[in-house]
């Protein structure tokens, strides 16, 4: 090629480069490359003042700080939903499921958790709605959450560090070829401490409380069924509803690890 040609090509190639906007990456083996998703092309992942970032709402104050975290950027799923607009249920109300046998088909898959004093269940049609229901047993706190994309739904405590969490959704998924075969599955937050907890592994991935294990719930007092077999078996169960949306308060007070005394 003609010297000057090849002078003015790479020119016009360093301008160019230095026009593109900056794509934030992490130090990962698998990922030798920069990784470029939607995420960064609209502006959900970005860099400021020496952190990583992923957009959790209209005022940056609502966005997480992901700088420690150990996820990879190109697997996560962006559903155009920000934090604050999934409502998940923080004061759960019941009704009794003799008052409503024909709420739902006999087919209808459920949760269902059981005490001393009652049995709850948690329909997974109600349960699309929230995906995170915030809730008490005999006195302890728990978190019975099912994901939709995953068609999976479980039960854990809500007591870490000996502080009592409160879930709800991110807005976005994960999926990892390495885990659940690629399964697709949401990624929660907890409202005091920020932290991104990825339920397909049972682990906090951000956050102060990163790294942590998240414990599930006495196997024993919680099982899977259908409305039907209720129906028959628990006349007297008491049944999920639905429940306006809560909005989260812009001054939340966020608890770092000098508040929590046991950060991993």
């Amino acid at each position: 090629m003609n010297p000057l040609k090849l002078l003015i090509s790479a020119f016009f190639m360093s301008i160019l480069l230095s026009c593109e906007p900056k794509i934030v990456s992490f130090d990962d083996p698998d990922l030798p490359q920069i990784c470029r998703n939607q995420l960064e092309e609209k502006g959900k992942v970005y860099e400021a003042n020496s952190k990583i970032y992923l957009k959790g709402g209209d005022s940056t104050n609502w966005d997480f700080d992901i700088t420690n975290w150990s996820l990879k950027i190109c697997n996560i799923k962006d559903y155009g939903l920000d934090r604050e607009d999934f409502p998940a249920l923080i004061s759960p109300l019941y009704t009794p499921i003799s008052e409503i046998p024909n709420a739902f088909p006999s087919t209808e898959k459920l949760l269902y958790l059981h005490s001393s004093e009652e049995l709850k269940v948690y329909p997974y049609t109600t349960m699309t709605a929230h995906e995170a229901i915030n809730e008490y047993v005999e006195g302890e706190p728990i978190m019975i959450a099912y994901c939709y994309l995953a068609d999976l739904a479980a039960v854990y405590t809500r007591t870490y560090c000996e502080k009592e969490l409160t879930f709800a959704l991110t807005g976005y998924t994960y999926a990892d070829p390495g885990e659940w075969e690629g399964l697709d599955g949401f990624l929660l937050w907890d409202r005091e401490t920020e932290s991104i907890w990825w339920p397909l592994i049972d682990l906090a991935v951000s956050g102060p409380m990163k790294d942590t294990r998240l414990k599930k719930y006495d196997q024993q007092k919680w099982g899977y069924g259908t409305w039907g077999d209720m129906l028959q078996d628990h006349p007297e169960a008491l049944v999920l509803q639905s429940e306006p949306d809560w909005k989260l308060d812009k001054t939340i007070h966020r608890l770092g690890c000098e508040d929590l005394d046991c950060c991993p």
